[in-house]
């Protein structure tokens, strides 16, 4: 949950690490809230501490005005913007094709590839009609498909679960912060990829680190 309190303390600890006063707070929301945008500490007569951040309400953003954006942030994020129930396929290929095209590390991309997949979430459905639809002749695959093909590899197999736990840790980051990232080290035990996918699956649906660690704790690890 976004605290503007929290923020504030980043920035400002940021600000004496660094020895700078040139920081500005930057805050991208994916969901719809009601946020607190300004705050002021003081008294009645006086103000000693105003702090104000940029936002940008990525659910807002039509998804299609991104669809050939060179900006590969945007193109990774086009599952959190705005787009028709029809469009989804559609807009998981510009995402992916963005990753494709714009980031030539076969690294960051498996790193980001679970990305796209945990926000676009396809059901088995919508995944079966994009590999129809998409998959190329040429032996093209994207997204869903690279996961799929790395499984099989059993050279590939470490790369794909250090993938996942990389994307489990900016997850947690993402979602609950420092608190968050407490629970990284009890991932990296895991070592198993399906068990890592439901782990992300139930991240998105946590409302609390203490979910995530009440579902860690009744999960036994595969190592």
């Amino acid at each position: 949950m976004f605290s503007i309190y929290r923020l504030a303390h980043y920035c400002l600890d940021l600000a004496e690490l660094m020895k700078t006063d040139r920081v500005i707070p930057v805050v991208i929301f994916l969901r719809r809230g009601n946020h607190q945008n300004e705050l002021r500490l003081g008294s009645d007569t006086n103000s000693y501490l105003d702090f104000r951040y940029l936002s940008c309400h990525l659910w807002s953003l039509p998804a299609k005005q991104y669809y050939e954006s060179a900006n590969i942030v945007a193109r990774l994020n086009l599952p959190n913007m705005a787009y028709a129930a029809e469009d989804r396929l559609d807009m998981y290929w510009a995402a992916q094709t963005g990753l494709d095209r714009l980031e030539s590390s076969p690294e960051k991309q498996k790193k980001y590839v679970d990305f796209i997949d945990f926000y676009a979430d396809l059901s088995d459905d919508e995944a079966v009609r994009y590999k129809m639809r998409y998959i190329g002749e040429k032996g093209e695959n994207m997204g869903l498909a690279n996961l799929l093909r790395e499984e099989g590899r059993d050279e590939g197999r470490n790369e794909v679960i250090g993938a996942l736990i990389e994307s489990v840790g900016v997850l947690l980051d993402v979602k609950f912060g420092f608190e968050g990232i407490k629970l990284f080290p009890q991932l990296m035990e895991i070592k198993d990829i399906q068990q890592l996918k439901m782990l992300i699956h139930a991240i998105k649906l946590a409302k609390t680190p203490d979910d995530v660690l009440k579902i860690l704790n009744d999960t036994p690890i595969v190592v």
